[in-house]
């Protein structure tokens, strides 16, 4: 295992001439949204922001319970995994036929093994 350590690329003798970028603006919110969205979009992509930095659930050893705002939670459903695909798959058997409907969605598992049980 090691030798995968040894071989990223922080470990490698280049490291030092590469520099380090990080996304502070996440563009792909707000493009094509109405003008009546940009302030919820604004916050959106600000909480993911400070998700992304860690700074949400307060001080953790690396474990930490975040808040999800309700806008964003399934609520009580005898159902939720079919919620959820109604909710991003909208009006599916419209548009099955069409490759940018399916480019414009996805719903994310933080693990291989939480798909693979559906």
């Amino acid at each position: 295992m090691d030798h995968v350590v040894n071989a990223s690329l922080n470990s490698s003798h280049i490291w030092s001439k590469c520099k380090v970028l990080r996304l502070t603006k996440n563009m792909r919110l707000t493009v094509g949204c109405e003008p009546s969205n940009v302030e919820e979009i604004a916050q959106f992509a600000d909480w993911l922001l400070e998700l992304g930095k860690g700074k949400l659930g307060g001080d953790n050893d690396g474990n930490s319970i975040i808040e999800i705002p309700d806008d964003l939670l399934i609520g009580d459903s005898s159902d939720p995994l079919s919620d959820l695909i109604d909710f991003v798959y909208l009006a599916l058997l419209d548009n099955f036929n069409e490759i940018s409907y399916f480019q414009e969605r996805a719903i994310l598992a933080p693990l291989n093994e939480v798909n693979d049980r559906f």
